[in-house]
């Protein structure tokens, strides 16, 4: 999927067209570990382009999958679809067309990533 970016004015990089802020960061230190790195970063600019109104019960549910999907390598097969299967009852009652088609392509990629393992 190609989300529509515009770009960064500190930095070389961009940043989500329809995002409410963003943070242009520079890189400062790692702290490399196997399990879990660390990367240090300066803020060199920030933007609010417009007021955060909240979640509803949809996107917080999105969110919450694509942070499951992030974390694949680190649950059961099991544990994930216990999660996903709670997580799509708030889903079901707020989501609108964008939730719907973000779910879609994070449980998507989750089955294939469990495919994989």
């Amino acid at each position: 999927y190609e989300w529509p970016l515009k770009k960064a004015k500190k930095i070389d990089g961009h940043f989500l067209e329809g995002t409410l802020a963003h943070c242009e960061v520079k890189l400062t230190h790692v702290d490399d570990d196997p399990v879990r790195p660390k990367l240090f970063c300066q803020s060199v600019h920030r933007v609010n382009h417009s007021a955060f109104k909240g979640f509803n019960r949809a996107q917080l549910s999105v969110l919450e999958a694509a942070i499951l999907l992030s974390r694949i390598n680190r649950l059961s097969s099991a544990k994930i679809h216990t999660e996903l299967e709670y997580l799509h009852i708030g889903f079901n009652k707020t989501a609108g067309p964008k939730e719907r088609e973000a779910w879609d392509w994070i449980t998507k990629a989750i089955e294939q990533k469990l495919r994989e393992l």
